[in-house]
């Protein structure tokens, strides 16, 4: 088995596989020049003023709670997480389960109910 590319013909690669001298290499992006216009007119329609404004607005709803927020400033910072991690919210429990739950708390730790009583706080 070789360990070299078979040779394409005359599709601008040479023998090993290369493209060859003066190939264009394809066809490129064929949406460069519109992004990069609207790229132009994002970048002048925004001060660095806006921007800063907008990265304050960002971080205050990040420090207030807003997960997407949070996601989206450390996204920026950090990089984009390499694996995602699948947060599984508690299951819903309904009144009666959370009543014998604390019956059973109640029962195993008398001594948190005497606390309670006598107006104790954590």
């Amino acid at each position: 088995m070789s360990t070299l590319p078979s040779p394409n013909g005359a599709n601008g690669r040479g023998a090993g596989g290369r493209f060859t001298k003066g190939n264009p290499g394809g066809p490129g992006n064929p949406y460069v020049r519109h992004v990069a216009a609207i790229r132009s007119v994002l970048m002048s329609a925004v001060s660095d003023d806006d921007l800063r404004a907008i990265v304050s607005t960002l971080v205050e709803k990040a420090k207030a709670g807003d997960v997407m927020a949070a996601r989206e400033v450390l996204d920026r910072l950090l990089g984009k997480a390499k694996v995602a991690v699948a947060i599984e919210p508690e299951p819903q429990r309904t009144p009666d389960e959370i009543r014998a739950a604390i019956r059973a708390l109640q029962q195993a730790h008398p001594e948190l109910m005497a606390l309670a009583e006598a107006g104790a706080t954590p």
